[in-house]
């Protein structure tokens, strides 16, 4: 190989470690867009992988479910480790809730694998929650 060869090999690289550079910084403000867009939502938003695990939520969605104890809702959790807290740290006064917990697990799940209407949760703190859950196109 000649000089000039390299030389061309050296542009093309230079070139396209530029692209990537630039594609890369492209995500990051496309991921950090979403992450904003996420956050000022009105309502609560959780997004679960097809494995049943939390992939990205907001703080509303955080602080609704479990208070003070939100810390504990992070990545990768699954959602039915997010209920059992939810029971646990008694965030939930339904009477069924209290009399058979295990009972009211499976229900929830089975709302949360099959989603259809809207339904109410009722929490300890007196609130009411219009909860809505959807699939996406991958079982998510």
């Amino acid at each position: 190989m000649t000089q000039r060869s390299f030389g061309l090999m050296s542009d093309e690289l230079l070139a396209l470690n530029t692209n990537i550079e630039h594609e890369a910084e492209a995500k990051i403000r496309a991921q950090s867009q979403l992450g904003e867009a996420i956050e000022s939502l009105d309502g609560a938003f959780a997004l679960f992988d097809n494995d049943d695990r939390l992939v990205v939520c907001n703080q509303i969605f955080k602080k609704n479910l479990l208070g003070e104890f939100s810390k504990k809702i992070v990545p990768g959790i699954t959602f039915e480790n997010i209920v059992r807290l939810q029971v646990q740290r008694k965030k939930l006064v339904p009477q069924d809730q209290l009399d058979d917990p295990e009972a009211w697990i499976a229900s929830r799940m089975e709302k949360h694998r099959n989603p259809g209407e809207t339904f109410e949760l009722h929490l300890e703190d007196q609130t009411w929650l219009l909860v809505s859950e959807n699939r996406t196109y991958d079982g998510g």
